[in-house]
């Protein structure tokens, strides 16, 4: 009786499994797992696109005041607070006022006229050899510490008071940072509050965003 001998595949039976497989996918493509694309990554917000602050939105208008007496010093410091208001995109307007004694007067005028968010006085007094100083020290922190006091406005002090010119000089840019830059900050930071803290008659409608 003759045997009759099948051959097995070379490989194995293992081998031939991937073959058959592919043939199938081959014959019908559907049969194949659909491939599963990778998932683009998360954009991030440009600067464009990137929501307002406070201030533009509600179109914040501060104003300063701005002592001429010892003017290398007051000019350092309105400009470090000016450079606060631009970059925040708020409006603002300089008055000058010959001493800073006059300060208070003028600050107190703005404030009744009601056309501003905040007030910003600016100033610096350089102790001399008389009590000149203490005088005119007094009568601007008083007449500032009043408006502010009444709590119908914003207003910050960002008026120097230095034994020195050297003292001076460290805190209108130099070493201990500058006192208008300073007071602009704070100016910013309370005007949302006082915004909060109106009667509903007297808040401001939203500008419309540009």
């Amino acid at each position: 009786m003759t045997r009759k001998v099948v051959k097995k595949e070379q490989g194995g039976g293992k081998a031939a499994a991937p073959k058959k497989a592919a043939a199938a996918v081959k014959a019908k493509p559907e049969a194949a797992k659909p491939v599963v694309a990778a998932k683009p990554p998360l954009k991030r917000p440009s600067p464009a696109t990137a929501p307002r602050s406070p201030t533009e939105i509600w179109g914040t208008k501060v104003a300063m005041v701005v002592s001429e007496f010892n003017k290398e010093f007051t000019d350092k410091l309105s400009e470090a607070a000016i450079d606060v208001f631009q970059k925040a995109g708020a409006q603002f307007e300089r008055y000058d006022v010959p001493g800073a004694f006059e300060i208070a007067g003028v600050l107190t005028r703005l404030g009744r006229s009601r056309r501003y968010d905040g007030l910003i006085a600016i100033g610096c007094v350089i102790r001399g050899e008389t009590t000149h100083f203490d005088l005119v020290v007094d009568q601007v922190r008083e007449g500032v510490g009043r408006l502010a006091s009444a709590g119908d406005v914003a207003v910050t002090f960002g008026v120097l008071a230095a034994d020195d010119r050297k003292q001076a000089a460290d805190r209108t840019g130099g070493k201990y940072g500058n006192v208008g830059r300073e007071a602009a900050e704070a100016l910013l930071k309370l005007i949302p509050l006082y915004r909060r803290t109106a009667h509903p008659a007297l808040v401001q409608t939203p500008a419309t965003a540009a």
